[in-house]
């Protein structure tokens, strides 16, 4: 506590934010950081951060935009082949956890290159999914699965999700309420029978901030 207001420093790795009612303790305490990391230390200061990939616009009182465009963006260059400009509609289309059998005459596994590409690209997928992109996380829990011995269907299904996201989500989440957060248990959530064997309501839980979903999780009951 600094002058009797909480000053709230988050970090990760060698990345801080650093947030107080009077901007003054804040360049206090970046120079005392200044002291110590000399020139090696890079501050940024307004309404406006890009922390970790996550862009956080706090522009509006009482209020935080999330959004995650620039590094959408990074992940669609990087992606080596040339996507459709015709958006799809879901992030996933209806046989999304239908497995082909490796006895298959039509089964065709990825060449080690591309399966690379392919676990690649699907964490930097996760990574969104749990964060700004959250209405993709369906699609990339089953290719999670599938980066151990990826196939050309699981390729298609992945090339899928990444024709979805340029359109398929508000370009921003807003959340009000800042000093509130929620934590929601059980949450049903289905398995479809196709990737299970049985289907079944999984346990999970959900916490939200200021209304809007941080993040989802689920235990498997088998």
């Amino acid at each position: 506590m600094i002058q009797g207001h909480q000053m709230t420093v988050c970090w990760h790795v060698d990345n801080l934010k650093v947030s107080h009612k009077h901007p003054i303790e804040i360049t206090k305490f970046a120079i005392q950081l200044l002291k110590i990391y000399g020139e090696d230390l890079t501050v940024h200061r307004g309404k406006v951060h890009d922390y970790l990939g996550v862009d956080f616009d706090f522009g509006e009182k009482g209020k935080v935009k999330v959004s995650m465009i620039k590094y959408l963006q990074g992940v669609l260059d990087a992606f080596p082949e040339v996507l459709p400009t015709k958006h799809a509609a879901t992030p996933a289309s209806n046989h999304l956890f239908t497995v082909r059998d490796k006895n298959d005459p039509e089964y065709s596994p990825l060449p080690e290159k591309q399966a690379r590409q392919f676990h690649h690209t699907v964490a930097q997928l996760l990574f969104m999914s749990t964060r700004a992109r959250r209405d993709i996380q369906t699609a990339v829990g089953f290719l999670t699965t599938r980066v151990k011995a990826p196939d050309k269907d699981d390729w298609a299904k992945l090339r899928h999700t990444l024709v979805y996201l340029p359109q398929g989500h508000p370009p921003h989440e807003k959340s009000t309420s800042l000093s509130t957060l929620s934590l929601v248990c059980s949450v049903g959530l289905m398995v479809p029978t196709e990737f299970t064997g049985t289907q079944r309501a999984t346990p999970g839980s959900s916490y939200q901030w200021g209304g809007k979903q941080l993040s989802v999780s689920q235990e498997s009951t088998s």
